[in-house]
């Protein structure tokens, strides 16, 4: 990674964000070779269950509370104060959650709710350094979720109006499965929903469906992304695949 930001630099391109699995040393490197990188740190939970959500029923109210002490205190335990200060935001241990239903993405917006809130508690802690407060990169939701009832659900809880006063990001993956098209699924009105926004479908672009109907108002990154193509893949077909997905993200503000 580092080589291929000293490559970009040079020639002038200004890479976006970077998401630094295991080593937030190298948002380190990141913010030394170009400060305007956006950097997020991120680490796979210990606790396997908090990493992915724990299975399909709800958690009561004593998990969902060890887990947020649990996961913030990861960004205390794996970062020194040079490797914090480079990291813009932390994504402690949380990855692809999808409790099915309602009532599952409900109670899953609740715990980010109160991730946020320990995130707050403890950001004292590192203001009294001089450091900059605990700013979270958010959920991870896999490709292809929620539903459009799970979608109101989750915003009915204030989730996003806490991310917005706490200068957080919004993160989730996109993109289709191997050897599907890149364009399947553009316009799609998932079931439910009154509408079809800009820009929106039920694989690629399904972020604008937060953003068009229900006025999110929080940035967001997509921190994984599937072309549909293998490492084998002509670089021009995959560099087209990405400029395709990219003109349904600038219907998108944010």
């Amino acid at each position: 990674a580092v080589p291929l930001m000293h490559k970009y630099q040079a020639a002038g391109v200004q890479i976006a964000a970077i998401l630094a699995h295991e080593n937030p040393g190298l948002c380190v490197d990141a913010k030394a070779i170009n400060p305007n990188i956006l950097t997020i740190a991120r680490w796979h939970n210990p606790n396997s269950e908090y990493e992915g959500g724990g299975g399909s029923e709800p958690w009561p109210l004593a998990k969902q509370i060890d887990f947020a002490a649990h996961a913030i205190q990861l960004i205390f335990d794996r970062t020194n104060d040079t490797e914090y200060a480079a990291s813009d935001y932390f994504c402690p241990g949380l990855n692809e959650w999808d409790k099915p239903g309602v009532a599952g993405w409900r109670n899953m917006a609740e715990t980010w709710v109160l991730l946020c809130k320990e995130a707050t508690r403890r950001s004292p802690e590192m203001e009294a350094k001089g450091l900059h407060p605990i700013r979270l990169a958010i959920p991870g939701m896999n490709n292809g979720t929620p539903e459009w009832d799970e979608m109101q659900a989750v915003a009915a809880t204030g989730l996003f109006g806490l991310m917005k006063s706490r200068g957080d990001i919004f993160i989730l993956h996109e993109g289709v499965w191997w050897d599907e098209p890149i364009d399947q699924g553009p316009g799609d009105l998932i079931p439910g929903a009154p509408s079809v926004p800009a820009g929106a479908g039920s694989k690629v672009g399904r972020v604008n469906y937060w953003y068009g109907l229900l006025g999110v108002q929080v940035p967001f990154v997509i921190t994984e992304f599937y072309d549909g193509n293998k490492r084998t893949t002509d670089p021009a077909v995959r560099l087209a695949a990405m400029q395709w997905a990219a003109r349904l993200y600038r219907h998108n503000p944010w």
